[in-house]
């Protein structure tokens, strides 16, 4: 009830103290910086776990309104999912633009009714790509997710042995700060992925910057040693690039998790993802292997 399990995070310059506000206020903002917070990162919860500090739903409240959420939001926390099929239906009235050419949408895919596109051409193109997740529609949430909230954050499984991609939770790990006991959670991939060094790609950091448009990144995350710990060839990706493009998934091996974050440098916030995003992994995997290969070649 009320803001049970609500989480806010933000990065703002406008964190400072004020002198009408009550000392538990206050509190929270002498913890984020020097004064004025200094546009620090800032985060706060409710639930039993979460990132940041834990406040009382009064304090919660006074942030929330600090930052722009509405008074009449505030008060109707936490917001009801509805189920499925009203999902469906709400998300597919909202206007979006073309998964293919970002042209404004006219259209969705017959099966799922959620991919969006400005033309029958654009759907034909990207079926080759969309028909290995729309049997994976809906997703159960598009929209970020917190720690308390859930066990843990929808991503997509490449698996080595199918060639079919899946829709995984994916665990939260949670590790505690030796310095000052702050609980943070991190995707835990070992249940996909085995124990041992996990390695990570992002697709924020790819040469050229092919997905700066983006307001989120993705994260494909793998088996550091794949290459000579004797895991197969991954034939989900092979089958995803298709035969035209088969030189550039011969390097992948093993199972891959590809995860969704908001946020950049080292702590991004990682959230679910939608099906939407599915377009994009495909070329986040073609550009970075087109990347190694023009660099392998120079």
């Amino acid at each position: 009830p009320g803001l049970s399990n609500v989480f806010l995070s933000v990065y703002d310059k406008r964190l400072e103290y004020q002198p009408d506000a009550s000392d538990a206020v206050n509190a929270v903002t002498s913890q984020v910086g020097d004064g004025d917070g200094g546009g620090s990162y800032f985060d706060l919860h409710t639930g039993s776990i979460g990132f940041g500090i834990k406040v009382d739903h009064e304090t919660m409240a006074v942030y929330l309104k600090r930052f722009g959420v509405p008074q009449e939001m505030i008060d109707g926390l936490p917001l009801k999912v509805p189920k499925t099929k009203k999902l469906v239906k709400k998300i597919s009235q909202l206007p979006a633009t073309c998964v293919a050419c970002s042209n404004e949408a006219s259209k969705r895919c017959d099966q799922c009714r959620l991919m969006p596109y400005c033309s029958d051409k654009c759907q034909r193109s990207d079926w080759k790509t969309h028909k290995w997740f729309c049997r994976l529609a809906p997703f159960p949430d598009d929209a970020p997710t917190t720690p308390g909230r859930a066990t843990g954050i929808v991503g997509i499984l490449l698996p080595a042995s199918a060639k079919e991609p899946e829709l995984v939770e994916v665990p939260w790990k949670e590790v505690v700060d030796e310095d000052d006991g702050q609980v943070f959670h991190y995707p835990n991939v070992e249940e996909f992925l085995g124990a041992g060094f996990i390695g990570e790609i992002r697709s924020d950091y790819l040469p050229s910057r092919p997905f700066a448009h983006l307001p989120h990144s993705l994260h494909l995350k793998f088996r550091d040693r794949f290459m000579v710990d004797g895991s197969e060839e991954n034939r989900c990706i092979a089958n995803l690039l298709g035969e035209e493009r088969s030189e550039l998934a011969a390097a992948w091996r093993g199972n891959i998790v590809v995860l969704k974050a908001v946020g950049g440098g080292n702590d991004p916030h990682f959230v679910n993802m939608g099906l939407r995003d599915t377009h994009d992994i495909v070329e986040f995997i073609f550009q970075y292997g087109l990347a190694k290969l023009t660099s392998a070649n120079k």
